[in-house]
């Protein structure tokens, strides 16, 4: 394997060990939710979601 290759899956592992918990999580929860609950988490999330994916941006490019 050249160190090319190596170093794009050490990006993509980096990546999925960022978002998975995240996403995981915030699946499971959308899961569990009915009704009027979901689309308050939905509203959460068009909310917060931005400023989240920013700073696992700027993470992602200081750990590279």
């Amino acid at each position: 394997m050249s160190a090319k290759t190596r170093y794009i899956l050490a990006i993509a592992i980096l990546v999925l060990l960022m978002t998975g918990p995240f996403v995981l999580t915030a699946g499971a929860v959308y899961a569990e939710l009915q009704g009027e609950e979901r689309a308050a988490f939905l509203a959460a999330m068009d909310r917060w979601l931005p400023i989240g994916g920013m700073l696992t941006i700027v993470a992602l490019f200081l750990g590279v």
